[in-house]
């Protein structure tokens, strides 16, 4: 899959370009610290992200804002981990009723792992046969401890015990996830497609559309007619995008940082893994997402999807863009 460097986001004024390439120099070089692009003041900015707002790199970016004011930012985007889910607390959840169908945003996990949140309905091949299934969080999809049973259960374990009445298929397709040990080559163990595909076994649970709740108002749905491309979220960077997860519902923040060429995540395995291409997501300094919303869809107001949540912490929720997911599992969402 290609990998963007930050000069591909930006206009290349001579700031600009400087301030790029100190960026991916400092970030290859210093756990706790990531390349990225914001807009703000009404143009692209370098974004230096910093886990903690301290040491060496980040006096030395401080001093490079103030001498390039218009093409340098500094984010402090924290630490993230995911985190096993608990019983969803919203409400009491069970198993599809006759006549339902699958939506984003559902409760699912395998038989043995842990809640996240189903994604979108997509359609892929199969033995030459055009399919249509959801897709999921590869973490969810095969969490720690690895399992050998792939069943995949709405709503998923803890909000409801695995059985025959919560079986809707199994994994069809997974894009794997490899942690990180300080003697491996980052270039060779980079993560840059969480995903995996559901093979729906009853196709009466198939929606006709992928039908998401209107962030104007969350009491109707908008139909998901698309999928931005790598400049169509450039353009949207500081605007509101959408989630629709198994936690936090239906929930808006805006378009932070685009592009991290890497971000380094803790998964309940205790592992570190290294992910390429996220964005991040908050309101007003805060995250939009809690534990149980990885894979929710991210999608616009006007129903073009972004992306898929990863992870988070308190102050962002983190994403990895749809076009590139999709491409990774060979699939197209259903519009």
């Amino acid at each position: 899959m290609e990998r963007r460097h930050l000069a591909s986001f930006l206009d290349l004024s001579g700031g600009q370009r400087s301030a790029a390439g100190i960026a991916e120099s400092l970030a290859s070089g210093n756990a706790g610290l990531y390349a990225g692009v914001i807009s703000a003041e009404g143009r692209l900015k370098v974004a230096f992200c910093f886990e903690q707002p301290m040491g060496k790199s980040f006096q030395r970016v401080a001093s490079l804002r103030t001498e390039i004011p218009d093409c340098v930012a500094i984010r402090v985007v924290g630490q993230a981990q995911v985190i096993p889910t608990s019983s969803n607390e919203r409400k009491a959840l069970f198993p599809l009723s006759a006549g339902e169908c699958l939506r984003s945003g559902m409760s699912v996990s395998v038989k043995d792992g842990f809640a996240g949140s189903l994604g979108v309905l997509v359609n892929y091949q199969s033995k030459n046969t055009e399919m249509r299934g959801f897709t999921v969080a590869s973490h969810v999809a095969k969490p720690y401890p690895y399992t050998k049973d792939n069943s995949i259960h709405v709503p998923g374990r803890p909000d409801y015990a695995p059985s025959k009445s919560t079986d809707i298929g199994s994994v069809h397709e997974i894009r794997y996830l490899s942690p990180y040990k300080r003697r491996d080559d980052p270039e060779n163990i980079l993560n840059d497609a969480d995903i995996a595909l559901i093979r729906v076994d009853n196709e009466d649970l198939l929606p006709e559309h992928n039908f998401v709740p209107d962030p104007a108002d969350t009491g109707k749905d908008i139909v998901l007619k698309g999928v931005l491309d790598f400049r169509g979220l450039v353009e949207r960077n500081g605007t509101d995008l959408t989630i629709v997860g198994r936690t936090s519902g239906c929930a808006t923040g805006q378009l932070d940082v685009i592009g991290m060429a890497r971000y380094s995540f803790t998964l309940p395995d205790k592992d570190k893994y290294l992910y390429s291409e996220i964005y991040t997501l908050n309101r007003d300094g805060a995250s939009i997402s809690r534990p149980g919303d990885s894979g929710a869809p991210v999608y616009s107001s006007d129903g073009l999807l972004a992306g898929f949540v990863v992870a988070g912490n308190s102050t962002n929720t983190f994403f990895q863009p749809a076009y590139l997911l999709l491409g990774a599992i060979n699939a197209e969402l259903v519009v």
